[in-house]
Order: C-alpha cells, then sequence, then structure tokens
C-alpha cells in the first residue's frame, strides 16, 4: 500500500483546492460568484468549533467510499474524488496523520468486488491503517431532481470511523451524517453553469465539513 505523508498531502491539497476556486471562476465568471455572494450576505459571526472526533493525530489512515451503482454509473469517479478532498482536507489540518494515496483505495475496491462485505476490523487490516474512514454516499447530484434546466449540487453521506484498536473494531467508533449542497440554496440556471462547475464547489464543501469534524477549527455563522 501507499502513502504519502501528510506534507505531501498538505501540498495537495492546496492545489487542489486552488484549481476548485480558478475553475469555478472560469467557468462560471460573475453569475455563479453573484450566487455565492448572495448566500453570504447579511451579518455573520465567526465561532470556534472544538473537533468532535480527535483519534487520527499520528496514525495511519484511510479514506474509503462507497456508492451504489445509480451514482457510480452517472458519476464513476466519484469515489476516488470524494476520498482525494476527504484526505487532502485531513492531511493539512491533522498533526502526523499519514494518508493513504485515494487512488491506491480505489484500486483496492476493484481488486475485491466484496469489500464491502468485510467486518470492519478486517477492513482496516486489510488496508494496512489504523483509522479508517469510512464514506456511504447517500446522494451525490449536480442537478435538481426532475428539471434539466437547473443544476444544484448535493453529497449527503454517512460517515463512521473504523478503530483498529477498538475495544469493538467491527463497530464505529464515531459516526455521523454530513450534507453539502452548491450553491447552498439556490439552484443555477443552465446558461450560468455546467456539471463540472457544480461538482467542484460542492466536493469543496463536502470535504471541508467532513474535515471539521476531526480538528478544531473557526466558522463564519449567522448572527
Amino acid at each position: 500500500m501507499i502513502v504519502r505523508s501528510a506534507d505531501k498531502w498538505c501540498w495537495h491539497a492546496a492545489v487542489l483546492l486552488s484549481l476548485v476556486f480558478m475553475t469555478v471562476a472560469v467557468l462560471s465568471g460573475c453569475a455563479i460568484m453573484g450566487v455565492v455572494a448572495h448566500g453570504a450576505a447579511g451579518p455573520t459571526k465567526t465561532v470556534h468549533v472544538t473537533a468532535e472526533c480527535t483519534g487520527l493525530a499520528g496514525k495511519r489512515v484511510a479514506v474509503i467510499v462507497a456508492a451504489d451503482e445509480y451514482v457510480l454509473y452517472r458519476h464513476p469517479r466519484a469515489p476516488l474524488v470524494v476520498g482525494q478532498v476527504v484526505a487532502g482536507q485531513i492531511a493539512g489540518n491533522v498533526t502526523g496523520a499519514v494518508l493513504t494515496d485515494p487512488g491506491e483505495i480505489v484500486a483496492f475496491q476493484r481488486a475485491n468486488p466484496y469489500w464491502a462485505t468485510l467486518p470492519y476490523g478486517e477492513l482496516a487490516n486489510r488496508l494496512g491503517v489504523d483509522r479508517v474512514i469510512y464514506i456511504d454516499l447517500a446522494e451525490y447530484s449536480t442537478q435538481e431532481p426532475g428539471n434539466k434546466e437547473l443544476w444544484q449540487g448535493v453529497i449527503m453521506a454517512n460517515i463512521g470511523i473504523i478503530e483498529t484498536d477498538a475495544t469493538y473494531p467491527d463497530n464505529f467508533a464515531y459516526a455521523n451524517a454530513i450534507r453539502a449542497a452548491f450553491p447552498e440554496g439556490r439552484e443555477i440556471g443552465v446558461a450560468n453553469a455546467d456539471s463540472a462547475t457544480v461538482q467542484l464547489g460542492m466536493l469543496k464543501i463536502f470535504g471541508q465539513k467532513v474535515g471539521w469534524l476531526f480538528y478544531d477549527h473557526d466558522e463564519i455563522v449567522p448572527r
């Protein structure tokens, strides 16, 4: 199994997020940025939020993403790109975490088509890590359901943490559900966006929201 150091993943995450901003700006122009700005309007405040799960520091960590046949048919790269943004976020912000290359995780899944039937503890051992961030995608879409004229990216997923040194490693040591939408609360017309733009936006937000579960951070929220 190939692993990357936190330093290399920090670089990877920075490049990835830069590409997100650049691509959104190039593909969408002023129209989509106006939507984002609109969503951020109004008085806000900054709050400090403590991590809900702190067990990744100094550990070997793998991010594995499960998706059903419908998601894989429409977005075959979803497990890889979701794994990349989450792994990059963790490596860039959790001290000492060593992330398995998401490409190697996808290769493992392809070589072991029944990987999802493995007990969680055995799955972690097969991946050669101390912790597994298990992401089960419930939704991965870029268009408003039933309306091909409107774009809105939505990722919904159940997040579970596998710890090999837990008393019961076959149970999740921590679980949560995360939803990310881009743009939040408002669709974009066909003329103002495309699938690539929307995916980049929702992936950035999803990666950040998942990452925030594992490290202290500041959030800007409405007053």
